[in-house]
Protein backbone atom coordinates (compact mmCIF):
# COMPACT_ATOMS: atom_id res chain seq x y z
CA UNK A 1 0.00 0.00 0.00
CA UNK A 2 1.35 3.10 -1.05
CA UNK A 3 1.75 6.11 1.24
CA UNK A 4 0.38 9.27 0.33
CA UNK A 5 0.64 12.78 1.65
CA UNK A 6 -1.51 15.97 0.78
CA UNK A 7 -0.02 19.29 1.30
CA UNK A 8 -2.47 22.33 2.22
CA UNK A 9 -5.54 22.77 0.71
CA UNK A 10 -5.33 20.56 -2.55
CA UNK A 11 -8.24 18.95 -2.00
CA UNK A 12 -11.59 20.59 -1.29
CA UNK A 13 -13.04 17.32 0.73
CA UNK A 14 -10.49 15.40 2.81
CA UNK A 15 -13.00 13.37 4.22
CA UNK A 16 -15.30 11.88 1.18
CA UNK A 17 -10.85 11.65 -0.47
CA UNK A 18 -9.93 9.45 2.13
CA UNK A 19 -13.03 7.33 1.71
CA UNK A 20 -12.23 7.06 -1.93
CA UNK A 21 -8.97 5.67 -1.58
CA UNK A 22 -9.97 3.40 0.93
CA UNK A 23 -12.05 1.87 -1.80
CA UNK A 24 -9.20 1.34 -3.65
CA UNK A 25 -8.18 -1.87 -5.62
CA UNK A 26 -6.02 -4.61 -4.30
CA UNK A 27 -5.37 -3.31 -1.00
CA UNK A 28 -7.04 0.13 -0.40
CA UNK A 29 -4.88 3.19 0.33
CA UNK A 30 -4.44 5.84 2.70
CA UNK A 31 -3.96 9.74 3.08
CA UNK A 32 -1.98 11.91 5.43
CA UNK A 33 -2.45 15.69 5.73
CA UNK A 34 -0.39 18.23 6.62
CA UNK A 35 0.52 22.10 6.20
CA UNK A 36 2.79 23.65 3.89
CA UNK A 37 6.35 24.62 5.10
CA UNK A 38 8.29 23.40 8.28
CA UNK A 39 5.20 21.14 9.37
CA UNK A 40 4.27 19.85 6.35
CA UNK A 41 8.47 18.63 5.89
CA UNK A 42 8.54 17.79 8.99
CA UNK A 43 5.63 15.30 8.88
CA UNK A 44 7.04 13.89 5.53
CA UNK A 45 10.50 13.13 6.84
CA UNK A 46 8.56 10.87 9.18
CA UNK A 47 6.18 9.39 7.05
CA UNK A 48 8.54 8.78 3.69
CA UNK A 49 5.31 9.08 1.41
CA UNK A 50 5.50 7.42 -1.96
CA UNK A 51 2.95 9.85 -3.19
CA UNK A 52 2.13 13.78 -2.72
CA UNK A 53 -0.73 15.99 -3.63
CA UNK A 54 0.98 19.80 -2.91
CA UNK A 55 -1.35 22.74 -2.97
CA UNK A 56 0.21 25.87 -4.37
CA UNK A 57 -0.44 29.37 -3.89
CA UNK A 58 1.46 32.97 -4.36
CA UNK A 59 3.58 33.84 -7.71
CA UNK A 60 4.56 31.68 -10.10
CA UNK A 61 8.48 31.73 -9.22
CA UNK A 62 7.11 30.66 -5.58
CA UNK A 63 5.10 27.94 -6.93
CA UNK A 64 8.07 26.75 -8.85
CA UNK A 65 10.64 26.78 -5.90
CA UNK A 66 7.78 24.97 -3.74
CA UNK A 67 7.95 21.86 -6.16
CA UNK A 68 11.31 21.93 -6.50
CA UNK A 69 11.99 22.53 -2.52
CA UNK A 70 9.67 19.10 -2.04
CA UNK A 71 11.08 17.04 -4.88
CA UNK A 72 14.91 17.72 -3.68
CA UNK A 73 13.35 16.55 0.41
CA UNK A 74 11.02 13.78 -1.04
CA UNK A 75 13.10 12.13 -4.47
CA UNK A 76 11.52 8.98 -4.13
CA UNK A 77 7.96 10.23 -4.10
CA UNK A 78 5.42 10.95 -7.11
CA UNK A 79 4.18 14.50 -7.15
CA UNK A 80 1.34 16.14 -8.46
CA UNK A 81 0.96 19.82 -7.89
CA UNK A 82 -2.58 21.79 -7.72
CA UNK A 83 -2.24 25.62 -8.03
CA UNK A 84 -5.05 27.36 -5.46
CA UNK A 85 -6.65 30.23 -6.99
CA UNK A 86 -5.98 30.42 -10.77
CA UNK A 87 -5.22 28.06 -13.41
CA UNK A 88 -2.89 25.62 -14.64
CA UNK A 89 0.84 26.45 -13.90
CA UNK A 90 3.10 24.56 -16.75
CA UNK A 91 5.80 26.79 -14.47
CA UNK A 92 5.38 25.09 -11.54
CA UNK A 93 4.30 21.67 -12.86
CA UNK A 94 7.90 21.42 -14.79
CA UNK A 95 9.53 21.07 -11.56
CA UNK A 96 7.27 18.12 -10.94
CA UNK A 97 5.41 15.39 -12.15
CA UNK A 98 3.25 17.17 -14.63
CA UNK A 99 1.67 21.10 -15.12
CA UNK A 100 -0.04 22.16 -11.84
CA UNK A 101 -3.88 21.42 -12.40
CA UNK A 102 -6.37 24.07 -10.97
CA UNK A 103 -7.91 23.56 -7.61
CA UNK A 104 -8.65 22.67 -5.00
CA UNK A 105 -9.65 19.28 -6.51
CA UNK A 106 -13.19 17.30 -5.93
CA UNK A 107 -12.63 14.35 -3.62
CA UNK A 108 -13.45 11.63 -6.87
CA UNK A 109 -11.03 13.75 -9.23
CA UNK A 110 -7.88 13.62 -6.68
CA UNK A 111 -8.67 10.08 -5.83
CA UNK A 112 -8.59 9.42 -9.61
CA UNK A 113 -4.97 11.57 -10.16
CA UNK A 114 -3.57 9.22 -7.22
CA UNK A 115 -4.88 6.24 -8.72
CA UNK A 116 -3.12 7.24 -12.02
CA UNK A 117 -0.11 8.20 -10.01
CA UNK A 118 0.40 5.03 -8.12
CA UNK A 119 -0.39 2.95 -11.37
CA UNK A 120 3.19 4.47 -12.69
CA UNK A 121 5.33 3.98 -10.02
CA UNK A 122 3.69 0.81 -9.23
CA UNK A 123 4.84 -0.15 -12.82
CA UNK A 124 8.60 2.20 -12.68
CA UNK A 125 9.14 -0.26 -9.45
CA UNK A 126 8.53 -3.68 -10.91
CA UNK A 127 11.04 -2.67 -13.58
CA UNK A 128 13.44 -1.14 -11.38
CA UNK A 129 13.04 -4.37 -9.54
CA UNK A 130 13.73 -6.20 -12.65
CA UNK A 131 16.75 -4.72 -13.31
CA UNK A 132 18.16 -5.45 -9.52
CA UNK A 133 17.05 -9.02 -9.72
CA UNK A 134 19.26 -8.98 -13.07
CA UNK A 135 22.52 -7.35 -11.74
CA UNK A 136 22.04 -9.41 -8.37
CA UNK A 137 21.97 -12.84 -10.38
CA UNK A 138 24.27 -11.75 -13.09
CA UNK A 139 27.29 -10.75 -10.75
CA UNK A 140 26.29 -14.22 -8.99
CA UNK A 141 27.61 -15.62 -12.43
CA UNK A 142 30.47 -13.70 -13.04
CA UNK A 143 33.59 -15.65 -13.15
CA UNK A 144 35.44 -14.77 -9.91
CA UNK A 145 38.54 -12.79 -11.69
CA UNK A 146 35.67 -10.61 -13.00
CA UNK A 147 33.72 -10.34 -9.31
CA UNK A 148 37.62 -9.15 -7.71
CA UNK A 149 37.84 -6.54 -10.10
CA UNK A 150 34.43 -5.00 -9.69
CA UNK A 151 34.53 -5.21 -5.76
CA UNK A 152 37.70 -3.82 -5.63
CA UNK A 153 36.57 -1.21 -8.04
CA UNK A 154 33.72 -0.24 -6.34
CA UNK A 155 36.16 0.89 -3.60
CA UNK A 156 38.28 3.24 -5.61
CA UNK A 157 38.88 7.00 -4.19
CA UNK A 158 36.90 8.08 -7.15
CA UNK A 159 35.31 5.06 -9.04
CA UNK A 160 32.91 7.12 -11.09
CA UNK A 161 36.01 7.66 -13.02
CA UNK A 162 37.20 4.33 -13.11
CA UNK A 163 33.44 2.42 -13.67
CA UNK A 164 32.56 4.85 -16.45
CA UNK A 165 33.76 2.34 -19.42
CA UNK A 166 32.49 -0.04 -17.76
CA UNK A 167 28.96 1.54 -17.47
CA UNK A 168 29.31 2.92 -20.99
CA UNK A 169 30.38 -0.66 -22.18
CA UNK A 170 27.04 -2.53 -21.28
CA UNK A 171 24.93 0.57 -21.50
CA UNK A 172 22.63 0.05 -18.67
CA UNK A 173 20.78 2.35 -16.35
CA UNK A 174 22.62 3.97 -13.07
CA UNK A 175 22.65 2.26 -9.72
CA UNK A 176 23.95 3.27 -6.84
CA UNK A 177 25.24 0.65 -4.45
CA UNK A 178 26.58 0.71 -0.96
CA UNK A 179 29.13 -1.28 0.14
CA UNK A 180 29.83 -3.42 3.35
CA UNK A 181 33.17 -4.67 3.77
CA UNK A 182 33.54 -7.26 6.31
CA UNK A 183 37.18 -8.26 7.92
CA UNK A 184 36.99 -11.83 9.16
CA UNK A 185 38.93 -13.27 11.87
CA UNK A 186 42.14 -14.87 11.02
CA UNK A 187 45.29 -16.87 12.25
CA UNK A 188 48.14 -17.67 10.46
CA UNK A 189 46.98 -16.56 7.49
CA UNK A 190 43.98 -19.08 7.69
CA UNK A 191 40.35 -17.96 8.33
CA UNK A 192 38.97 -18.87 11.86
CA UNK A 193 35.17 -20.26 11.06
CA UNK A 194 32.87 -22.15 13.18
CA UNK A 195 33.70 -25.77 13.36
CA UNK A 196 32.54 -27.75 10.70
CA UNK A 197 31.64 -24.51 8.33
CA UNK A 198 34.13 -23.83 4.96
CA UNK A 199 33.85 -20.56 2.80
CA UNK A 200 30.80 -22.07 1.15
CA UNK A 201 28.35 -22.41 4.45
CA UNK A 202 29.72 -19.14 4.95
CA UNK A 203 29.09 -17.58 2.22
CA UNK A 204 25.32 -18.70 1.97
CA UNK A 205 24.64 -17.79 5.24
CA UNK A 206 25.85 -14.19 4.62
CA UNK A 207 24.12 -14.41 1.42
CA UNK A 208 20.57 -15.12 3.17
CA UNK A 209 20.90 -12.85 5.76
CA UNK A 210 21.86 -10.19 3.45
CA UNK A 211 18.85 -10.42 1.26
CA UNK A 212 16.58 -10.99 4.05
CA UNK A 213 13.75 -8.29 4.31
CA UNK A 214 13.80 -8.02 0.58
CA UNK A 215 16.94 -5.99 -0.02
CA UNK A 216 19.20 -6.61 -2.95
CA UNK A 217 22.49 -7.58 -2.02
CA UNK A 218 25.12 -9.72 -3.79
CA UNK A 219 27.73 -11.25 -1.59
CA UNK A 220 31.37 -11.23 -3.30
CA UNK A 221 34.01 -13.92 -2.92
CA UNK A 222 35.66 -14.21 0.27
CA UNK A 223 39.64 -13.37 -0.66
CA UNK A 224 41.86 -13.48 2.18
CA UNK A 225 39.60 -12.78 5.22
CA UNK A 226 37.73 -10.15 3.17
CA UNK A 227 34.12 -10.55 2.05
CA UNK A 228 32.60 -7.58 0.14
CA UNK A 229 28.51 -7.02 0.44
CA UNK A 230 26.98 -4.83 -1.96
CA UNK A 231 23.79 -3.63 -0.99
CA UNK A 232 22.11 -2.22 -4.55
CA UNK A 233 19.78 0.72 -4.57
CA UNK A 234 18.32 3.09 -8.05
CA UNK A 235 19.16 7.00 -7.87
CA UNK A 236 16.06 7.85 -5.74
CA UNK A 237 16.99 5.48 -3.07
CA UNK A 238 20.48 6.38 -2.71
CA UNK A 239 19.83 10.18 -2.84
CA UNK A 240 17.22 10.28 -0.36
CA UNK A 241 18.07 11.33 3.28
CA UNK A 242 17.47 8.38 5.12
CA UNK A 243 19.63 5.84 2.97
CA UNK A 244 22.54 6.43 4.29
CA UNK A 245 21.14 5.84 7.86
CA UNK A 246 18.80 2.69 6.82
CA UNK A 247 22.41 1.25 5.02
CA UNK A 248 24.50 1.59 8.33
CA UNK A 249 21.47 0.14 10.26
CA UNK A 250 21.47 -2.97 7.18
CA UNK A 251 25.36 -3.33 7.47
CA UNK A 252 24.92 -3.26 11.99
CA UNK A 253 22.32 -6.04 11.52
CA UNK A 254 24.37 -7.89 9.29
CA UNK A 255 27.68 -7.41 11.21
CA UNK A 256 25.30 -8.85 14.56
CA UNK A 257 24.44 -11.33 12.68
CA UNK A 258 28.07 -12.88 11.75
CA UNK A 259 29.14 -12.49 15.66
CA UNK A 260 25.56 -13.90 17.52
CA UNK A 261 25.12 -16.78 15.23
CA UNK A 262 27.85 -17.54 13.38
CA UNK A 263 30.50 -16.67 16.37
CA UNK A 264 32.49 -14.31 14.10
CA UNK A 265 34.03 -11.19 15.26
CA UNK A 266 34.07 -8.75 12.67
CA UNK A 267 34.94 -5.20 11.67
CA UNK A 268 32.35 -3.38 8.85
CA UNK A 269 33.55 -0.77 6.73
CA UNK A 270 30.22 1.27 4.89
CA UNK A 271 30.53 2.20 1.69
CA UNK A 272 28.66 5.36 0.89
CA UNK A 273 27.98 6.95 -2.09
CA UNK A 274 25.29 9.55 -3.72
CA UNK A 275 25.07 12.90 -3.07
CA UNK A 276 28.04 14.23 -1.05
CA UNK A 277 29.90 10.63 -2.02
CA UNK A 278 33.09 12.66 -3.37
CA UNK A 279 33.82 14.20 0.45
CA UNK A 280 33.34 11.01 1.75
CA UNK A 281 35.82 9.00 -0.49
CA UNK A 282 38.56 11.86 0.23
CA UNK A 283 37.35 10.71 4.09
CA UNK A 284 38.49 6.76 3.70
CA UNK A 285 42.38 7.45 3.26
CA UNK A 286 44.47 4.55 3.98
CA UNK A 287 41.12 2.40 5.05
CA UNK A 288 39.65 2.28 1.03
CA UNK A 289 43.24 1.69 -0.02
CA UNK A 290 43.95 -1.04 1.98
CA UNK A 291 41.17 -3.02 0.48
CA UNK A 292 41.70 -2.25 -3.13
CA UNK A 293 44.98 -1.26 -3.98
CA UNK A 294 46.57 -4.11 -2.23
CA UNK A 295 47.33 -6.71 -5.32
CA UNK A 296 46.90 -9.56 -3.23
CA UNK A 297 43.18 -8.62 -3.44
CA UNK A 298 42.88 -10.15 -6.77
CA UNK A 299 45.41 -13.16 -6.65
CA UNK A 300 43.26 -14.05 -3.94
CA UNK A 301 45.92 -13.81 -1.05
CA UNK A 302 45.72 -12.06 1.85
CA UNK A 303 46.11 -8.41 2.35
CA UNK A 304 49.05 -7.04 4.54
CA UNK A 305 48.48 -7.41 8.25
CA UNK A 306 47.06 -4.80 10.01
CA UNK A 307 45.34 -2.60 7.11
CA UNK A 308 41.06 -3.27 8.58
CA UNK A 309 38.71 -0.94 7.95
CA UNK A 310 37.66 1.30 10.54
CA UNK A 311 34.01 0.50 11.84
CA UNK A 312 32.02 2.51 10.13
CA UNK A 313 34.53 4.12 8.01
CA UNK A 314 33.04 5.93 4.51
CA UNK A 315 33.56 4.32 1.59
CA UNK A 316 32.36 5.97 -1.26
CA UNK A 317 30.67 3.14 -3.61
CA UNK A 318 28.53 4.74 -6.49
CA UNK A 319 28.00 2.28 -8.66
CA UNK A 320 26.68 1.76 -12.05
CA UNK A 321 24.64 -1.48 -12.82
CA UNK A 322 27.49 -4.07 -13.39
CA UNK A 323 25.35 -6.54 -15.37
CA UNK A 324 26.10 -9.00 -17.69
CA UNK A 325 26.30 -12.45 -19.01
CA UNK A 326 28.66 -14.96 -19.04
CA UNK A 327 27.84 -16.19 -22.50
CA UNK A 328 27.10 -14.25 -26.22
CA UNK A 329 27.64 -10.56 -27.31
CA UNK A 330 26.55 -9.16 -23.56
CA UNK A 331 29.43 -11.09 -21.78
CA UNK A 332 31.95 -10.08 -24.73
CA UNK A 333 30.74 -6.56 -24.01
CA UNK A 334 32.00 -6.85 -20.10
CA UNK A 335 35.14 -8.48 -21.12
CA UNK A 336 35.50 -5.34 -23.22
CA UNK A 337 34.79 -2.83 -20.90
CA UNK A 338 37.07 -4.73 -18.13
CA UNK A 339 39.80 -4.44 -20.74
CA UNK A 340 39.52 -1.00 -21.28
CA UNK A 341 39.25 -0.49 -17.39
CA UNK A 342 42.79 -2.13 -17.26
CA UNK A 343 44.04 -0.14 -20.19
CA UNK A 344 42.88 2.97 -18.35
CA UNK A 345 44.14 2.15 -14.90
CA UNK A 346 47.69 1.37 -16.59
CA UNK A 347 47.63 4.98 -18.09
CA UNK A 348 46.65 6.85 -15.24
CA UNK A 349 49.29 4.88 -12.90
Amino acid sequence: MYRTLVVGRAVADPERFRQLLGRMRPGGMEAEFTEQGAPGWKKAAGLRPDLILLALEGSEEEAEEAVREWKTRQPQAKLAAVKLGGGADPAAGSAGESEALPGPLEAGAAAGLIGELAARLHAERREREAELRLAERTMELMPLTEQELVLSLMLEDEPEEVLGPLFAGLGLSEVYGRAAVIALPEADGALQLPAGMGAVQLYEAVRSKAKADGEFAVVGPAVGRWLAVLRLGTRPQAEAPGFEGSCRAWAESLAGFLTMQLGLRCLIGLGSGGVGGRRGARAVGAAGRAVCSDRALRRGGSPKQGRAPSAGCSMYAKKPLLVAAREGAFGCSLYRSVQTVISWRRRSS
